[in-house]
């Protein structure tokens, strides 16, 4: 693993994980550290890169399609891309030959490496620390477990709020902070200090002439539980800082040969594991070993290198991890739901859970809460000529309604509510984890509306060949206006699995506040674009566009996968339009 050193406020340490690798006690560190061997070592004690050994290049590997995995910033520097293919040349490899390694590793060209090392000898060190970038932007499309899709919404924010919070405490005068989407980040509405350069106009710095100019760079995990700062970090001679090397030095979690590639590589490098390090002097010599294996394996300068050990033989049957990657949905989704209300996270079953009975039906599935024009979605459906089930006509998950809510809210008793008791509500957990949702009426080819987006975390696990339309509104605000306006009393709280949460709750004091609800609605729509291959999701905003249902029917239809004539298209889209939203 990385050599990962742990900081304190009075002692440095190195964070030694337990191991039966042997450990190796560098001769240029304090003798309070110690460096874990990585596991790819085999029971070698690693005494310098010169003992390094490359395995032959396996031009037989079968490729993967490495730029539908790959984050944008890496596209150039992977197998096809121009940067690629321009270091390859410089070194004179022909590119069939290279190994699976050298194809699946970010590369740098040999002009771009020995500017990165011109700037990190120059001129010295002006910055202690330093932290260039977004920390409070929307997590967008990534990979995760080899599936790719939408990753929580607050994986960047949770990632690097450590890095905000370390900046507050620990920058000096002379450090560098700048959040390039500071107009996002609640929290911070003016400068910190002299070292926050997050509200400047432009730039002072070049993001990488500034870290070679900092003894540390920040590397917090991004989007996804990793970044390429570190090794970036490592070609400009600044040490790298992690807080976490689940969340901030995980790229294998990726799933495909890409993460185990730069996972190989960030296992060799010096990486510091801190909360306060301000008792932790940089040290040149582990700068330099991160360079040596910057050039080694992020280059082709020294040739096609594969790390020691790496088989990627041993990784051919890579596949879509579904299960891991709806883990880390659920597991963000609980998390968020403990902050809206503390405790609120109980509601949801476990990250990893078993459902009664699965189906491979292709059911359609509408996953957006009540009053996101469901019923409009409904219709559009039927013109496609879908059986379709939504609440409106006797709710659609057969005996789920009766489990969420005290008899008196089933019997739309709504002027005496009823405060569900703590063990109903535990029963009504366990009812619907027992519940068989395939036992969706087989005539049916959609359900939608109250309780599917409630229970769609349950749905979901019951057929995981569904396609899912997720029907959104852009104003949040309109929503829970018009959901209280008609709906108050007994409509659901719009989060899974609501066990006796209401809009309004029949006890004042647990009733949830506007701002909460439309939190539990942003995350709803967040649990579902995450938990729901991109190829399996269609997402529908009929409040959004001026030829809002025009364009949607048009979508849905080739999301459904029927083909009608241009005059049966026409008529079934003309007879949307005149029907009103709901």
């Amino acid at each position: 693993m990385a050599r990962i050193i742990a900081g304190a406020t009075t002692l440095i340490i190195l964070l030694c994980h337990a191991s039966a690798d042997p450990v190796y006690q560098p001769e240029d560190t304090a003798g309070s550290m110690c460096l874990l061997q990585t596991g790819m070592m085999q029971g070698r004690v690693r005494q310098g890169e010169d003992k390094m050994q490359t395995p032959a290049a396996d031009p037989q590997h079968a490729p993967l399609e490495m730029l539908e995995y790959a984050p944008g910033r890496m596209q150039q520097r992977i197998q096809g891309g121009a940067t690629w293919i321009q270091a390859a040349q410089e070194a004179g490899l022909n590119l069939s030959e290279i190994s699976v390694f050298g194809k699946r590793i970010p590369k740098f060209t040999k002009s771009e490496a020995m500017h990165l090392l011109s700037i990190s000898n120059r001129g010295g060190k002006k910055h202690r620390y330093n932290f260039l970038g977004s920390a409070c932007n929307p997590t967008g499309i990534g990979t995760m477990y080899n599936v790719r899709g939408y990753l929580p919404e607050a994986s960047r924010r949770f990632r690097r709020q450590w890095a905000v919070d370390f900046a507050r405490s620990q920058f000096a005068d002379q450090d560098y902070l700048s959040l390039t989407d500071v107009n996002a980040c609640a929290d911070h509405a003016q400068p910190m200090g002299p070292f926050d350069k997050s509200f400047s106009p432009e730039r002072s710095e070049d993001y990488l002439d500034l870290m070679a100019a900092s003894n540390f760079t920040l590397c917090p995990g991004g989007d996804e539980p990793w970044s390429m700062r570190v090794y970036e970090a490592a070609a400009a001679g600044s040490l790298p800082i992690i807080m976490s090397r689940t969340e901030d030095l995980s790229p294998k979690t990726r799933g495909d040969d890409h993460g185990i590639a730069i996972q190989a590589v960030q296992d060799l490098l010096y990486v510091i594991q801190t909360n306060q390090t301000d008792s932790f002097a940089y040290n040149e010599d582990m700068a330099e070993h991160n360079r040596r294996i910057f050039i080694r394996y992020h280059t082709f300068i020294e040739g096609d290198n594969t790390p020691p050990g790496l088989d990627f033989k041993q990784n051919d049957d890579i596949k879509e991890n579904v299960a891991n990657k709806e883990g880390v949905c659920i597991d963000h989704y609980r998390r968020g739901l403990n902050e809206v209300r503390k405790g609120l996270g109980h509601h949801l079953q476990a990250s990893f859970f078993k459902v009664a009975k699965v189906s491979d039906k292709p059911l359609l599935i509408g996953a957006g809460v009540g009053t996101t024009a469901t019923r409009s979605l409904a219709t559009a459906l039927q013109y496609l000529g879908q059986n379709v089930s939504h609440c409106a006509n006797g709710c659609n998950v057969p005996a789920v309604q009766m489990f969420l809510a005290p008899e008196s809210h089933r019997k739309h008793q709504f002027f005496q509510p009823e405060q569900m008791t703590e063990s109903s509500k535990e029963e009504c957990l366990r009812s619907l984890g027992e519940f068989d949702y395939t036992s969706v009426p087989e005539g049916f080819d959609a359900i939608l509306d109250t309780p599917v987006a409630e229970t769609f975390l349950y749905l979901w696990r019951s057929f995981p060949n569904a396609r899912v339309v997720l029907t959104e509104r852009d104003n949040v605000h309109a929503w829970l206006s018009s959901r209280m306006k008609h709906h108050r009393r007994h409509a659901f709280a719009p989060m899974q699995n609501p066990c006796g949460e209401f809009l309004e709750n029949p006890a004042p004091a647990m009733s949830f506040t506007d701002k909460q609800l439309e939190t539990l609605f942003h995350m709803h729509g967040d649990l579902v674009r995450c938990l729901v291959p991109a190829r399996q999701l269609l997402e529908i905003n009929m409040f959004k566009m001026d030829n809002s249902r025009a364009t949607a029917f048009g979508r849905l239809a080739n999301f459904v996968g029927v083909k009608l004539s241009d005059e049966a298209m026409q008529a079934g889209r003309h007879g949307f339009e005149s029907t009103d939203i709901h």
